[in-house]
């Protein structure tokens, strides 16, 4: 791949379900930073693409002017093993990209993915079964060390960024003004908006069965949007709550799952990730 400006890229890689987006809308606002007009790309989640879907790709960053970076927030590129080979195409088409990735405690993320997903009428298993079938992407996706080793196979550690979504709710421009240090740009800009969260999971319903046929044809976009409301109102169901979605087995089975990846990221982040409990 060849593209005019391979340079000054960022690129937030994940996890899903971590705050990438409320980090996207904050960055968006720095002076130094030109956001892609597409947050999800994707485009390095495939081994080639034609001139045309490049050209696509950098067309999300027409406009770009003074601004030191450019920035984009596919979490597909920390969806391993399900993508390969996304974090060797990044490093061949820019060298010099920095990568930020926020991790989360993986059964809070986990449960917060299958309500997306349920929401999104993409998932209609059980918990217990989507979770534990293999193979499961719930799990890999939480495995983030082996998410993290893709791209540390290919990039020194200084261009890799580890943050920590649980202190990133906590204290937001604290977290905002260590990625300003970690791209060398102004570590003193504040977003207007700190403390908002951006796509949270707030819906109750999700797709039934005849919603969740009509994504999965295509055809969903392809009805008069006016239809389409009458039918979002009609054609949901309640999906579960949280608090009663997590059984205390489930959650010592995931953490006996990711027992082994969870250790080798508490090695590489120390106490940032002690409140998770691990052993």
């Amino acid at each position: 791949m060849n593209f005019p400006s391979a340079d000054g890229r960022v690129f937030l890689v994940g996890a899903m379900r971590a705050g990438t987006t409320s980090l996207y809308n904050y960055l968006a606002q720095h002076p130094d930073i030109f956001p892609s007009s597409q947050k999800e790309p994707r485009f390095f989640c495939h081994p080639s693409q034609p001139v045309s879907e490049q050209r696509a790709y950098e067309s999300l960053f027409a406009g770009r002017t003074r601004e030191r970076w450019t920035f984009e927030a596919s979490t597909h590129y920390a969806r391993f093993p399900k993508y390969q080979g996304v974090a060797q195409r990044i490093r061949e088409t820019f060298p010099e990209a920095r990568i930020i990735y926020i991790v989360r405690s993986p059964v809070d993320r986990i449960a917060s993915a299958y309500l997306h997903w349920r929401a999104h009428g993409r998932e209609r298993r059980g918990f217990d079964e989507a979770v534990f079938s293999e193979p499961s992407e719930y799990l890999d996706v939480s495995r983030y060390h082996m998410q993290l080793a893709q791209f540390r196979q290919v990039f020194p550690p200084e261009r890799i960024l580890v943050l920590v979504f649980e202190s990133f709710i906590a204290d937001t421009r604290a977290t905002v003004r260590r990625v300003c240090e970690f791209l060398d740009i102004d570590p003193a800009f504040e977003p207007a908006n700190a403390g908002q969260v951006f796509n949270e999971s707030t819906r109750v319903s999700e797709a039934g069965d005849v919603l969740a046929f009509l994504r999965r044809s295509g055809l969903h976009g392809r009805i008069p949007w006016r239809v389409r409301r009458w039918a979002e109102g009609r054609l949901r169901r309640p999906v579960p709550a949280r608090a009663s979605l997590v059984s205390a087995g489930a959650r010592t089975r995931i953490m006996e799952r990711l027992e082994e990846d969870l250790l080798q990221l508490k090695a590489l982040l120390g106490d940032r990730i002690s409140h998770w409990n691990l052993k």
